[in-house]
């Protein structure tokens, strides 16, 4: 488990402080975890497309503030299409997956790095059937090889299920043609279910398979958990912070959080149980009294709506206490 303390906010994207905006929240939210004993340690991350690589990858793993420990990220995910000829078989024929190694091999990175968002679609992917361009997910295999587990731990497909509202302009429901959104390796029918009037059924579509098959035929037993994870010497330093315009001292960026105290830390699940039947208590045993009594009654109205001269000595029925007691036992089933 993990955050991401935003999604595609780049440096070159929208207000020339997003990306400042973005690191502050992350190193805010680190500096508040290790703050709350209590609280699980999630490692924060960021996740970034894959424009102005070089710059933005250097800037959350490097510290503007020397001393300051939670400015950079603990994690780095990366939205990266580069596979995108559907005529490519082997690594030596994708040069933009072979870039993507070699960038983050020079940047000695000392974070793990995650291809949070990859599988390009493109007209150039064979057909499958009836359903055009269906992706090969070749790319799943060379992630998970020896020479790109130096760099990458791993990836996450884009996307489950196609979304109709992205997709129906160039690739009409059931999305069988080609489209520049077409991107699930599934889609729900039928077209209009919500999974609550109309309950939906999920359709793999070929490139499922073609993914399921990319991933059997890797090992990834030998993956590291993050605790695990020691970079090699070179990569245990931060990086250094890019000398531009956009990439200023974290410092110079202020908002009002800055200027408001942080909420106090929960206290354990255990203890917070604790303190609610402490100061409940009362509430809670006239309840569970009521109850008794309420059911006591419901199940003696119950006999005598079926035999109103009461249970006979001889007849096999349950005196109201006992459905009581059964009740408390296997639930109101028993009456």
């Amino acid at each position: 488990m993990a955050y991401s303390a935003g999604n595609e906010v780049n440096s070159g994207v929208g207000s020339p402080d997003a990306i400042l905006c973005q690191k502050k929240f992350m190193r805010d939210m680190r500096a508040y975890i290790s703050q709350c004993s209590n609280l699980r340690k999630v490692p924060i991350g960021a996740i970034l497309a894959d424009i102005g690589r070089e710059e933005d990858a250097l800037f959350y793993n490097c510290q503007t503030d020397a001393s300051d420990q939670f400015e950079n990220v603990e994690w780095y995910g990366l939205n990266s299409y580069v596979l995108c000829d559907g005529n490519a078989t082997s690594m030596q024929d994708a040069s933009g997956f072979q870039d993507l190694q070699a960038s983050f091999q020079s940047y000695n990175y000392s974070v793990p790095v995650l291809l949070t968002e990859y599988g390009c679609i493109n007209p150039s992917f064979r057909g499958d059937g009836e359903y055009e361009a269906q992706r090969t997910f070749l790319q799943s295999k060379w992630l998970y090889s020896k020479r790109f587990l130096k760099n990458f731990a791993g990836g996450f497909v884009f996307e489950y299920s196609t979304e109709l509202a992205n997709a129906k302009q160039s690739s009409p429901y059931p999305f069988k043609k080609y489209g520049a959104q077409n991107f699930g390796l599934g889609y729900f029918s039928p077209e209009d279910c919500d999974d609550r009037k109309i309950m939906c059924t999920y359709n793999p579509l070929p490139n499922y398979a073609n993914l399921k098959k990319a991933y059997q035929s890797v090992d990834v037993s030998k993956e590291l958990c993050l605790d695990e994870f020691t970079p090699e010497k070179f990569r245990t330093g931060r990086t250094e912070c890019p000398k531009l315009p956009n990439f200023k001292q974290l410092a110079s960026f202020k908002w009002k959080a800055d200027t408001l105290e942080n909420i106090p830390c929960s206290s354990s699940f255990a203890n917070e149980i604790k303190l609610f039947l402490r100061s409940n208590i009362r509430k809670i045993l006239f309840g569970l009294a009521f109850s008794a009594i309420a059911i006591t009654l419901f199940a003696t109205c119950q006999r005598f709506s079926h035999n109103p001269s009461g249970p006979s000595q001889n007849s096999n029925e349950r005196s109201p206490l006992l459905s009581v007691r059964l009740m408390d036992r296997r639930g109101i089933d028993t009456f």
